[in-house]
């Protein structure tokens, strides 16, 4: 019952099956304000998001994209031309929706999907995908109005972590280059910005990595493992970042990230990804005049790869047996996870992300606040589900193999972005915060992470298991402390020299005084 009070805001709390999220019934529950006194949760009118008709919040849909990989070699595994068919098959993407065919009746049958805004083809360029994908999130970004998050989903091998990032040898270049993939022209397009606004704004633009593995995250840009902090609300703190001042950075990054991401041989890939590796790009904005600041995210999500055990090795097994081994496997000495159970807490985690796209959109079309679940919920989906909480507007990259062994992987995958299609929720306009009082809350922060670090006892079960999640969150407010107090020191790049006079801000009964006083008596 206190569990109903405290966490629920519908009128109903459904009561679901834990292995696969099947909802078994509901239990009324009274209105809230007839709750607890302790009851807590996210109001509508908390939040600072756009108005719609009739006082409504407004909505604001997903977009999502589908491209196709060229045929492969034997070599790179899994997607030649050459494969033996299965009963379902991609067989087409004319008129921008995806068809599959469906043999396994007595009658072949197909079905069509119609959800990708656009279908980009073997054919298509990194500058073509670049173009469509970012054209929604980008300006919005880098005005400092919106967070962004863009997935990267599809069976293993089918060019997910191409399309994110390029090819290796582009990263290494400082000017545009044609294999450069959506992470590298994200930044290019970010930095000229920054040039260009540098009378009046200084900015700064950061890269962070975060790796969700084994119902944990974890933060792949520090030099020791470390865990983040993730919230409800998409939200996270913890992690390290790297200031990024030219592409020619993104090599060494990504070098650095993706040697530390989780990956396992399976049949598919020699490297199959085994975990989501997020990629945050967060931009840093302050006004010289107001000294007023935004901070706002794009954030990629390179998700792990969707497969059928059967096509990996790995052993079918239940979500309860592969979260026991993810368990074992946070303790240290701990052993590794199985490629089954690995398997199985990766289609857990994709399913759980649409089913929260799912609810919270019939809930915000009902005019009722989105409540994040938090039982048994890993924190990627906390993390990928801010998209449902109005902290980030979402695009989607469905990547697909056309090969015929792998259509009951394509068919799936169309199953994904359909449901991601679906999405209708508010976006959060981000408020320029004052950059003096930002560095005083994280100073007052970090002497805090400092203290709780140093009471840890490493002797005992409880110090063991938070002193990873300590250690990661004394360096990030440590970090934070000297990103802000650069960017409040930043010089204008004013013609002449001249910079920009903070402007002494008052507030309550001075300034209404002190408006009166510049206004003068009414004539």
């Amino acid at each position: 019952t206190t569990e109903i009070y405290t966490l629920s805001l519908h009128d109903a709390l459904p009561i679901c099956d834990l292995t696969d999220g099947t909802e078994l019934f509901r239990i009324r529950s009274p209105p809230l304000d007839a709750r607890l006194p302790r009851a807590q949760g996210i109001h509508a009118s908390h939040l600072d998001l756009p108005m719609g008709k009739k006082g409504k919040k407004a909505l604001v849909g997903s977009q999502v994209f589908a491209r196709i990989r060229p045929f492969g070699t034997a070599e790179q595994g899994g997607h030649t031309a050459d494969g033996e068919a299965v009963a379902k098959q991609l067989k087409s993407w004319e008129g921008g929706g995806l068809t599959i065919e469906d043999s396994a009746g007595q009658a072949t049958t197909t079905e069509k999907f119609d959800f990708p805004k656009e279908v980009l083809g073997p054919d298509s360029t990194q500058q073509q995908t670049f173009d469509a994908v970012t054209a929604d999130l980008l300006e919005d970004w880098l005005s400092g109005k919106n967070n962004a998050l863009l997935f990267a989903y599809g069976q293993t091998g089918t060019g997910k972590t191409h399309t994110m990032f390029g090819t290796g040898d582009s990263l290494k270049s400082e000017a545009p280059h044609d294999d450069w993939g959506l992470m590298p022209r994200i930044v290019h397009a970010c930095l000229e910005r920054n040039k260009a606004q540098a009378a009046t704004h200084a900015s700064a633009l950061y890269v962070s990595a975060i790796d969700f593995y084994s119902f944990a995250g974890w933060d792949l840009n520090a030099a020791d493992r470390s865990y983040v902090d993730v919230r409800t609300d998409g939200t996270v703190v913890g992690h390290t970042e790297t200031k990024l001042a030219s592409t020619a950075m993104i090599a060494d990054f990504i070098d650095r990230v993706y040697g530390n991401r989780k990956v396992t041989k399976t049949k598919m890939n020699a490297g199959s990804s085994r975990s989501h590796v997020c990629i945050m790009l967060t931009l840093y904005q302050m006004d010289h005049a107001t000294r007023e600041f935004t901070q706002t995210a794009f954030t990629i999500a390179d998700l792990a790869g969707s497969e059928r055990a059967s096509k990996t090795g790995g052993e079918r097994m239940g979500i309860n047996e592969a979260a026991g081994e993810a368990m074992m496997a946070l303790r240290p000495g701990g052993k590794e996870m199985s490629v089954g159970a690995q398997g199985t807490l990766i289609n857990h985690e994709l399913s759980q992300i649409t089913t929260s796209i799912s609810k919270a959109t019939d809930e915000w079309k009902a005019g009722r606040p989105y409540k994040v679940p938090t039982a048994m919920v890993p924190p990627c989906v906390w993390f990928l589900g801010g998209c449902c909480t109005g902290y980030a507007k979402l695009g989607v990259v469905v990547c697909f193999s056309q090969s015929p062994q792998n259509g009951w992987e394509s068919w799936y995958s169309c199953t994904w972005g359909r449901e991601c299609a679906k999405l209708q929720a508010p976006c959060n306009t981000q408020k320029p915060v004052n950059v003096e009082k930002e560095i005083k809350k994280a100073n007052k922060e970090s002497k805090a992470a400092d203290a709780a670090l140093a009471k840890t006892d490493l002797n005992s079960e409880s110090g063991k298991k938070y002193i990873f999640y300590r250690h990661g969150m004394c360096h990030y407010w440590k970090e934070r402390v000297s990103i802000l107090e650069e960017l409040s020191t930043a010089d204008a790049a004013i013609p002449g020299g001249k910079v920009h006079e903070p402007v002494k801000q008052r507030s309550g009964i001075l300034a209404i005084l002190f408006h009166r006083k510049a206004s003068g008596p009414k004539a």
